[in-house]
């Protein structure tokens, strides 16, 4: 009976290249067979891979800086990285970073107050400004410690896209907004073949300054882009910044298709941006003036909204605005898809957005 190892190189590659197309547990177990296997193996060892949490993406990080320092980088084709945490992970790291800057301002308040509940005595004006300065250093500090954060999120995120930059061709990523703000202070990447962008927190845009360039510079091979809006569990919407002149039209100018989830309901914004983005005159749509054109060709932008219970109406509107962008257009196609969000789980979705991508991955070769 034939085995893998009879197989011609070539056979054997293909087979292999079909076969790690999952988070990167088949490419790293075939790496571990026989070495006729392993030897055309190891150039798919990380053809397909998944970082899921903050520790993986800076484990994998340091790993890609202390073995790939010198000599071919990995081949990485189709890569996840979620270094989103849900808004109660969230919360504790910020509560730990800001608990020295809290204590000395429940202490300076409850000086002010005359000691009222606290059993201290008004230390005076001298008292209090040392105590102040106490708060002003904490805040210093925690402010330090914010950024650190974030900036070493980027700055591993950063190191991983550029060693992939040559191969990357699928990319999902999804960031907090500490992570995504420090992406300014990092150089632009260049991904030369990508072709396939999911995005979750604002990556590639600068939110520290919507005037300047994006993380990323133009990509004329990125084809589609996925817009996931995840307001609800990050407090923070970056759908708006998308659709001005350093969003899509500056990172992606040969987009062919567009598309949004999580969008909510968002007034009339979304219907009015697209209008604005495909240079259409909509009537009863705001004017975003402000908002720069979508790439000329763009073929498709599909939205995907909820329809909650108790806002049938507002949903029923959002469709209306966007159907009328629809039948505006006449060289692109507009769609909208209601969904029905059984859980805002953070950790139920981040599944979800798992599951697609390695359907995408699976369907790609």
């Amino acid at each position: 009976m034939a085995t893998l190892q009879g197989l011609p190189a070539e056979l054997l590659s293909r087979i292999l290249s079909l076969a790690c197309t999952d988070s990167g547990a088949t490419g790293r177990s075939l790496c571990l067979v026989s070495c006729p296997i392993a030897a055309v193996a190891v150039s798919f060892k990380y053809q397909s891979l998944a970082l899921r949490g903050r520790k993986q993406t800076l484990a994998f990080a340091r790993l890609l800086e202390r073995k790939f320092h010198t000599g071919p980088p990995p081949r990485i084709k189709f890569l996840y990285v979620q270094a989103q945490e849900s808004q109660e992970e969230l919360e504790e790291i910020t509560t730990e970073i800001w608990k020295d800057y809290s204590i000395a301002k429940q202490e300076l308040q409850d000086l002010t107050m005359g000691g009222i509940g606290s059993g201290k005595k008004n230390p005076g004006m001298a008292g209090l400004l040392v105590y102040g300065s106490h708060m002003a250093y904490a805040r210093q500090v925690a402010e330090a410690e914010q950024d650190k954060f974030g900036r070493d999120g980027a700055s591993a995120i950063c190191k991983i896209l550029r060693t992939a930059a040559s191969t990357l061709e699928v990319l999902h990523i999804a960031t907090n907004g500490y992570i995504t703000e420090q992406f300014a202070s990092q150089q632009a990447l260049n991904l030369p073949r990508l072709l396939d962008l999911t995005t979750c927190g604002g990556f590639p845009l600068n939110t520290e300054n919507r005037t300047s360039r994006p993380a990323l510079l133009p990509c004329t091979t990125l084809r589609s882009v996925h817009i996931v809006d995840a307001s609800y569990w990050q407090s923070a919407s970056w759908v708006a910044d998308f659709f001005e002149s350093n969003g899509l039209a500056r990172f992606a100018p040969q987009l062919t298709s567009l598309c949004l989830s999580e969008v909510g309901l968002h007034d009339d914004f979304i219907a009015a941006a697209i209008a604005r983005g495909l240079g259409l005159k909509v009537s009863g749509l705001r004017d975003c003036e402000d908002l720069a054109a979508l790439p000329e060709s763009v073929k498709e932008v599909k939205i995907f909204h909820e329809a909650p219970e108790g806002r049938e109406e507002e949903s029923r509107k959002l469709v209306e605005n966007l159907q009328a962008v629809g039948e505006e257009s006449k060289n692109v196609r507009v769609i909208a898809v209601p969904v029905v969000v059984e859980s805002e789980e953070t950790g139920d979705l981040e599944d979800t957005y798992f599951r697609q991508w390695l359907e995408k991955v699976d369907g790609w070769l």
